[in-house]
């Protein structure tokens, strides 16, 4: 049988995850490409999988390996472990940072947006300006970073 797409493996799972068959969820994920089966969220649920299975040692492994990433499945991996949820430190942002993400014409515009309170727009153009910045994709811890906490450019999430 030909691969699946990554959707096709993601639904699969999910399909399984809905029914309760932890059999097949544990399966599928171990079907999936590596690229998709260590994204932080197959991993908790192929541990979860494995909890359920009786193969605490092994899940304990994958829990701890995606615990310290500050997004909703390491938190709930760190739950997992009967660990704390700690938020991280506030990120310090230095003037220069601010001035060259400032630069940058697609932050410019967002903010223009977010002024005339058209967020969704700003919020598409932030994250145009984050994907494309000087013709590449960026990091964007950096560029939220040299954007975030300490300056007037940051993006409004419109996400629930």
């Amino acid at each position: 049988m030909p691969p699946l797409s990554n959707p096709a493996y993601e639904w699969r799972t999910r399909s399984a995850l809905l029914a309760g068959d932890w059999t097949m969820v544990r399966w599928s994920i171990e079907q999936m490409p590596p690229n998709l089966r260590n994204q932080p969220a197959w991993v908790y649920w192929h541990a979860r999988a494995l909890k359920q299975a009786g193969d605490t040692a092994t899940a304990a492994q994958e829990f701890t390996s995606i615990a310290d990433q500050f997004n909703f499945y390491g938190q709930l991996a760190c739950e997992e472990l009967g660990q704390k949820i700690t938020v991280p430190q506030r990120t310090v942002v230095t003037d220069a940072e601010i001035a060259q993400a400032q630069a940058v014409p697609g932050f410019a515009l967002s903010q223009k947006f977010y002024a005339m309170n058209l967020r969704l727009e700003g919020n598409r153009e932030w994250e145009l300006a984050v994907a494309y910045h000087d013709g590449s994709a960026i990091d964007r811890r950096r560029a939220v970073r040299q954007s975030g906490s300490n300056c007037s450019i940051a993006p409004v999430n419109t996400r629930r």
